[in-house]
Formats: C-alpha cells, structure tokens, sequence
C-alpha cells in the first residue's frame, strides 16, 4: 500500500508512505505569466508532469490512498485562496488519473497532534513544523514539512479515514 500525504498548495510538500519508508518532497512547480493580469506579473503553478513522475515512482493500482490538506478559502484572502485552489485542482486531476482514492483534512486536526495544542499562530505552526520535519529529515532543506504530518496522519488514522474493514 503507497500512502501519500499533501500539505495543499504551490509552497507545499508532498510525503509518499511505501513499506514503513517515507520518501519526502517539495511541491513540484513552475512560474508562468498571471493569465489574470496585462501587466508582467508571474504565476507559481503546480508541476504536474514532476508530480506525475513522482507518483509514478511509489503508485500501486488500486493500492495507493491520498490525504490533502483542505486549501485556503477566504474572500479577504483572495489571491492566496486562488492559487490555493488553482493547486487542489490540478493535483486531483493527477490523483484522478491514476484512480488514487483520497480524502481531505482540516490542518488544526493533525496540527494539534503533531505539532502540540500549545502552538498559536501560523508562523509559530511553520515554525514547529520545520523543527520536527528537520529532526526527520536532517539532510532535508526545506520550510515545510507539513506533507509528511499529513502523511503521519494518514499511516495512524487510516481506517477511519477510509473506513475500511
């Protein structure tokens, strides 16, 4: 069975749980012209053929299960919503295409597990995630480590999540 976990969004992380081993990667993406605007302003967009090939790496036909963090949804908010959901659309359009089974998760469920019910703030969260996912990940550059919470989350709340027997 592959698991993945995905922290949602064009700065996010993608986990992929495959025989009790994580496998551990930023988000694929790419910059391109905002379709929205005249003026030369860019994009951050999700990378789907990486994404693809990273999924291809650890898929198994109707064996693999998929956890994304719920995007970013508010008017006051509005590109950082935008690009949220500009992201969830195209990593499900991947995960479609391989018939991965997946399921959506609120960040303060696996936040208040993983990262401790004391922690406020999203900076202060990022900041908690990044000291754990590094314990981790030692060799591993990155600012977030949310995808593989996710995935953590995944492993330990699996039937329930996807009710199976």
């Amino acid at each position: 069975m592959t698991l993945i976990g995905v922290d949602n969004g064009v700065t996010g992380s993608v986990c992929f749980n495959q025989d009790k081993c994580d496998h551990f990667y930023k988000t694929p993406v790419f910059h391109c012209k905002n379709y929205q605007s005249s003026k030369n302003i860019s994009i951050t967009r999700i990378n789907t053929p990486i994404l693809e090939e990273l999924i291809q790496k650890y898929w198994k036909e109707s064996d693999t299960y998929a956890l994304l963090e719920r995007p970013l949804n508010n008017p006051g908010l509005y590109t950082a919503s935008l690009s949220a959901m500009r992201a969830l659309e195209a990593t499900l359009i991947v995960f479609e295409k391989f018939k991965i089974k997946y399921s959506f998760i609120d960040s303060k469920n696996w936040q208040k597990l993983y990262l401790g019910v004391d922690i406020k703030g999203r900076d202060n969260l990022k900041a908690k995630s990044k000291e754990l996912g590094q314990l981790i990940f030692p060799d591993f550059k990155n600012d977030d480590f949310d995808g593989y919470f996710i995935c953590l989350y995944l492993k330990d709340h699996f039937e329930k999540i996807f009710q199976r027997k």
